[in-house]
């Protein structure tokens, strides 16, 4: 018998784990993985990844895992060798975050990082 891929998606947060969930349903006939879903609890990327980690990962249950995690904090600064050793992939929300990438989705994209932190 054939061992199925086993795949962990992390949301940052409740609404990054519901919309994955929800992908997780549209998608549900042509994934041939077992796909497992939960969410951290905010906080700074590396945070997140840390929480992912040892929640997860360190028990060896997965072959890989993604993580949606909002582009409001840079991401690049967690190590490309650390997600690697631990077998994650960043996805980032843009712009911004989810919410923001909602909108453009519904073509209602959210002001410009830029507009939002103006004085105008």
């Amino acid at each position: 018998m054939v061992r199925k891929e086993s795949i962990l998606l992390f949301g940052e947060g409740k609404t990054e784990a519901v919309f994955l969930n929800h992908l997780r349903t549209l998608y549900a006939g042509r994934i041939r993985a077992r796909v497992m879903i939960d969410a951290g609890q905010g906080g700074g990327p590396r945070q997140i990844a840390s929480r992912l980690i040892k929640k997860h990962l360190e028990l060896g249950a997965y072959d890989r895992s993604l993580l949606l995690i909002d582009e409001d904090l840079p991401v690049d600064k967690i190590p490309a060798s650390w997600l690697r050793k631990h077998k994650i992939q960043i996805i980032s929300t843009n712009p911004m975050c989810l919410e923001g990438l909602l909108l453009t989705l519904l073509n209602d994209p959210p002001p410009s990082r830029e507009r939002l932190l103006s004085k105008n």
